[in-house]
């Protein structure tokens, strides 16, 4: 039996700002720096709904 492969949903720049309520410009830097992984198709930049949630995880700050 053939499975299909699970295709995760692909966020571009201005979804996945406004799902965190943060600029794009966030998210340019923190992909700049190597913090945010991110999926390129030419010039559009796009993001994987795990990569951003695994990138948020790791900003929490804990009091």
């Amino acid at each position: 039996m053939r499975t299909t492969p699970k295709v995760e949903r692909l966020l571009d720049q201005p979804e996945a700002a406004a799902l965190y309520g943060l600029h794009v410009s966030t998210l340019i830097r923190a992909r700049r720096s190597g913090d945010l992984r991110a999926v390129k198709f030419g010039r559009r930049v796009k993001y994987r709904e795990s990569d951003l949630a695994s990138w948020a995880e790791s900003n929490l700050e804990c009091d």
